[in-house]
């Protein structure tokens, strides 16, 4: 978040930011000085499905708000990533690194532009989109076809 240091914890199929306190970085290792117990999970992984709605809806407030402590609220950001489907208001998408955010590539929903209009897409597009942090949520302001389905 630029300010504090979050890692995602897998909780028996639940996904939860927490706060930690790095130390040295030697290669691709980080010493980890509070924050973790012994024997929690850490998501190494750069891409990670979050697959409940409850898991959604309870950690990317916490990340929204960790963001909009160091001014990241109402900044538009961007990505590349792929159309998976949609269902009601939200958008479920999968995408790329999200540097403003320091984001590694996920898939996440995202509320519809305020207007409710997605341009005609089918699951596996490629799209590039933009988005901001409204109320505690992810919407998208600008999505658009890039390419063919992967």
């Amino acid at each position: 978040t630029g300010k504090r240091d979050i890692v995602v914890v897998a909780h028996g199929g639940r996904f939860e930011p927490v706060e930690v306190e790095v130390g040295r970085v030697v290669g691709g290792d980080v010493e980890v000085r509070r924050g973790l117990t012994e024997g929690q999970q850490v998501v190494a992984s750069g891409q990670f499905l979050i697959d409940s709605e409850a898991s959604l809806r309870s950690a990317l407030p916490r990340l929204a708000n960790a963001a909009a402590a160091t001014g990241a609220a109402g900044t538009v950001h961007s990505a590349d990533g792929v159309f998976e489907g949609s269902d009601g208001d939200e958008v479920m998408l999968s995408h790329g690194p999200v540097p403003s955010l320091k984001w590694p590539p996920m898939t996440m929903g995202f509320r519809k532009p305020a207007d409710g209009k997605l341009p005609a897409l089918q699951p596996g597009d490629r799209i590039r989109f933009d988005f901001i942090e409204r109320a505690g949520e992810w919407q998208l302001t600008r999505i658009e076809r890039t390419g063919a389905p992967r």
